[in-house]
């Protein structure tokens, strides 16, 4: 069966990937043989949830798989969705674009994937993938979060918008909007290759879960180099409530934030749990601690100082919170 006229670009957008292995997205898959036979019948350019039963919100990984891939079907607009209903915690999924391009809105603002980018969402962000064309190759990757302990441990401890999205997936109590990254890395012939090897390995049953995971690693570990030229999204009371703390961990308070935001505290004090996994109060000490162990590392200010500059005019009630949070006392922490 061929695509009506109207489905069908004149020109391939971009193709990036191996051409042996691009062949094999070129044959209708049999979801998509089937939205054909309903465009057939019914004389529309593009399927949709309400006129073809197809659910992405159900993916599954069965059989206690971390890792997994499909192919996201051409000519057929999702509606709107997402991946937290697996039974275990939901699903992350990345999707890369093979060839051709993809459009989605996320959150109301829409990002088009052009050939060789990759878009990672965390479980919670709720999306809208429009229909695609007979040119245009798309998977995606479906991780279940406790995946991502390998690469979290790779990556180390730095705060980035990378580690903040992985973190934020293993949190299964979590309500948020949700993370997603944009990665504009078509021109990065390493995280081509590596994304090209995941491919190759889950749709063609070429390679072991363990050289998955590794293959995986890697590539996040790449990703980690790479976002420069990432674009990141989150739920925009979550930005505002830590950027909130950034600028007034020393002196802040949850209800100066509610007054500023215009928000009822204590309904904002649950909103920020559900949004973050954790409390105000919580966020707020994490920073403080984090600002006194750069104090500690790159000054030689006495301790109570540093104490009082982080927000604390209690010094024992310092040295309780920071041993709390690092396991020693601000003195050993310096030595």
């Amino acid at each position: 069966m061929q695509a009506p006229d109207n489905l069908r670009r004149k020109e391939v957008v971009g193709v990036l990937m191996n051409p042996e292995l691009l062949h094999m997205f070129r044959p209708y898959s049999k979801t998509e043989l089937d939205i054909l036979g309903v465009l057939e019948k019914q004389g529309t350019s593009c399927a949709s949830s309400s006129t073809f039963q197809y659910s992405p919100e159900s993916f599954r990984l069965k059989g206690g798989k971390l890792l997994d891939m499909h192919r996201h079907p051409r000519f057929y607009d999702s509606g709107v969705h997402s991946h937290e209903t697996d039974t275990k915690g939901g699903l992350v999924e990345m999707v890369y674009v093979c060839a051709g391009q993809r459009s989605v809105f996320i959150n109301g603002c829409r990002i088009d994937q052009q050939a060789g980018e990759l878009l990672i969402m965390d479980q919670h962000v709720e999306h809208h993938d429009l229909d695609m064309g007979e040119n245009d190759a798309v998977v995606g990757f479906l991780v279940r979060p406790d995946f991502f302990l390998e690469p979290l441990s790779m990556i180390g401890g730095d705060n980035s918008d990378l580690r903040r999205l992985l973190t934020g997936s293993l949190r299964k109590d979590s309500q948020a909007a949700g993370h997603y990254m944009h990665f504009h890395v078509a021109d990065d012939p390493q995280i081509q290759n590596l994304t090209e090897n995941l491919v190759w390995g889950l749709m063609c049953g070429m390679s072991s879960p363990q050289l998955n995971r590794h293959t995986m690693s890697l590539l996040f570990f790449s990703l980690l180099e790479s976002q420069d030229k990432a674009v990141s999204g989150a739920d925009s009371l979550s930005i505002k409530v830590l950027a909130y703390i950034d600028e007034h961990y020393a002196d802040g308070s949850l209800e100066d934030l509610a007054e500023t935001l215009c928000h009822n505290s204590s309904w904002l004090s649950n909103r920020i749990k559900q949004l973050t996994g954790s409390t105000f109060t919580q966020l707020q000490q994490a920073k403080r601690i984090a600002q006194a162990k750069l104090l500690l590392r790159q000054t030689e200010l006495p301790v109570i100082l540093i104490a009082n500059l982080v927000g604390y005019s209690n010094s024992s009630h310092f040295y309780g919170i920071f041993q709390k949070h690092t396991g020693c006392s601000p003195g050993e922490f310096r030595q």
